[in-house]
């Protein structure tokens, strides 16, 4: 059974979110009650979850579903690890923390943090996303360390820092992506703004629109050809409807960044 949980009312202040996706998977009329008794902060002030937001089990299929005023919900499926998590709007900072499998779909935007220390599962967002998706919280050395993270609009800046494994794709424009990236495929399907893998050590960045002279610049021209591995990444990502992946025959110029800064990491131009 699915568990829908909406807000009672506009929530005035964000709100950091507990835990959830174990009673999602197990929804019954006794974790619901179990559900509404835990405490929960609205700012300075203490409540119980049932104050601030009605909880009912719908359907046949497992799975959480929120609705109402979703967009001051941070930390949506934090720490997932199976099941299915569906916000119909957008969300808060930190949607996906830690997830470690499962789905988690938003219909709206996502705030920033997105998928902060992913490790498996899937991640869709149909609008944008704030910044810093897929990248290192602050005191920590290591971004996303796996699973797959899908933006169909557009990604603000530090997208993928000190990512270190994973598929990232954003169909729209991104800022700044993949500083110091340590490893793992991002997928850029709009404009690049900025500088793009700027100290990354590994990995791969496809950019699906041309770079721009003074982005070339920076980077040592190599070869176009036609990477095998594309082909399953296409497949991979169409099976999630990943559609600008699919907008290339699959020729690429390729570049490699800096090596003086001790980089591996390459830059694939579709052409």
């Amino acid at each position: 059974m699915a568990l829908e949980i909406c807000t009672r009312r506009p929530l005035p202040l964000p709100v950091d979110l507990p835990r959830l996706d174990e009673v999602a998977l197990h929804s019954s009329s006794n974790t619901v009650a179990e559900l509404q008794r835990l405490p929960i902060r609205l700012g300075k002030d203490a409540f119980e979850f049932g104050q601030l937001f009605e909880c009912r089990v719908v359907g046949e299929q497992p799975g959480l579903v929120w609705s109402g005023d979703t967009g001051r919900l941070n930390f949506v499926a934090r720490n997932l690890t199976g099941g299915s998590v569906r916000v119909e709007g957008s969300v808060g900072d930190h949607a996906g923390s830690e997830m470690r499998g499962g789905r988690l779909e938003v219909t709206g935007d996502a705030g920033h943090w997105l998928a902060s220390d992913l490790k498996g599962g899937t991640i869709v967002v149909s609008g944008h996303c704030g910044q810093y998706a897929a990248a290192s919280l602050p005191a920590r050395r290591r971004g996303m360390t796996g699973g797959v993270l899908i933006v169909r609009g557009s990604a603000g800046g530090g997208l993928g820092r000190r990512m270190r494994r994973g598929i990232v794709v954003v169909e729209g424009d991104a800022d700044d992506p993949a500083n110091e990236m340590l490893a793992g495929t991002i997928i850029l399907g709009g404009q690049v703004n900025g500088g793009v893998g700027t100290m990354m050590k590994r990995g791969t960045i496809v950019c699906l629109q041309n770079l721009g002279e003074e982005q070339r610049a920076t980077l040592s021209r190599g070869i176009v050809y036609q990477p095998l591995v594309w082909r399953l990444i296409q497949h991979h990502l169409a099976e999630l409807k990943a559609v600008v992946c699919q907008r290339t025959s699959g020729n690429f110029q390729l570049y490699h960044a800096a090596r003086h800064t001790g980089s591996r990491g390459e830059i694939w131009e579709a052409r």
